[in-house]
């Protein structure tokens, strides 16, 4: 089995609470994976995904992620 993994450089509009990275994050993916025709029906599709993703990190000691630091964020296939 392959596994993929993408790590992707990300940059803030806003400062975001550790409690709402989540729903940032799913809100990208839905925003991104909705572009594409072919991959939003794959993506709202009741099947098993074979994707996934992690929070953003390094973790902030404050629990906030500053609009003004690298940030990263990881998607594996």
């Amino acid at each position: 089995m392959e596994v993929y993994e993408m790590k992707l450089k990300v940059k803030l509009k806003k400062d975001i609470f550790l409690k709402d990275v989540s729903t940032y994050i799913t809100r990208f993916m839905d925003m991104n994976l909705s572009a594409n025709p072919t991959m939003y029906n794959y993506h709202t599709s009741k099947i098993y995904k074979g994707y996934t993703f992690d929070g953003l990190f390094p973790i902030e000691e404050d629990k906030i992620y500053k609009k003004i630091k690298n940030i990263f964020l990881e998607l594996e296939q």
